[in-house]
């Protein structure tokens, strides 16, 4: 009997002990999941704030463009005015002086700037860079990455309006310029005396295609700067949605 209980004993203690092993095991067990758990998401943690330290650097970038954007279309908008007052002031001389040379030294001083245009190019290096690196989907806002994605494509200078620009100003020159040349003119610019037409006789008040030339370019200076107070809108409209990105 005696043998008995003490064998009882032995195989209770046994148990006990098996079973504060497994418990102990088990705890151990625990604490190495949760540590894992737990790196992993501080991992997380970091790659998601070097997601958003990225985000707000190439978003901090791109408000830097599109403020360099805003002043060159206000700049492109200032020489479109004072062409278009130059323009304006030919077609009031035509009315009063008629053809001759008053006329001719108006156009010719005019020529500063009546040849000249100015295009807006949009500043996006920081999108490109974006772009090249397949990074643009850092941008978390679905939204805000479809605005820039928009204004960006709009903006190209090699289509619709801008480019009419360029084109009308290429065009003006090309025609004009046979019709101004004078005996004057060529004794001014390369001091030679040639049996040509002289200033006086210069017939430009009536020409009708000298005429049609500066009207398209005045309107389409006129469309022009109606697309660009669009993007200028757009433009900080853009920086208004990444200010408030950057400050959430």
């Amino acid at each position: 009997m005696i043998k008995l209980f003490r064998s009882l004993r032995k195989d209770a203690s046994t148990q006990k002990n098996v079973h504060l092993y497994f418990l102990y095991a088990l705890g151990e067990v625990t604490l190495v999941v949760v540590g894992i758990l737990v790196a992993l998401q501080v991992d997380n943690w970091n790659n998601e704030l070097e997601k958003r330290e990225k985000e707000d650097e190439y978003l901090s970038e791109i408000k830097s463009n599109l403020q360099e954007d805003i002043e060159n279309i206000e700049s492109t908008i200032a020489f479109n005015i004072e062409k278009s007052e130059t323009i304006i002031r030919i077609f009031r001389r035509m009315q009063v002086y008629g053809d001759g040379e008053r006329l001719v030294r108006e156009i010719e001083i005019a020529m500063d700037t009546l040849p000249n245009f100015k295009i807006f190019i949009s500043t996006r290096i920081a999108f490109d860079n974006m772009l090249s690196s397949a990074s643009i989907d850092i941008i978390e806002d679905d939204s805000l990455k479809s605005l820039l994605s928009r204004y960006y494509i709009s903006a190209d200078p090699t289509k619709g309006t801008q480019e009419r620009v360029a084109m009308a100003s290429r065009s003006f020159v090309d025609y004009l310029g046979p019709r101004l040349m004078s005996r004057e003119f060529v004794q001014q610019l390369v001091g030679v005396d040639l049996p040509i037409r002289s200033t006086s006789e210069v017939k430009i008040a009536g020409d009708e295609t000298f005429i049609n030339n500066l009207f398209l370019m005045l309107q389409l200076m006129k469309n022009q700067d109606t697309d660009l107070v669009g993007y200028k809108k757009r433009a900080k409209e853009l920086i208004g949605n990444i200010d408030q990105k950057i400050d959430d």
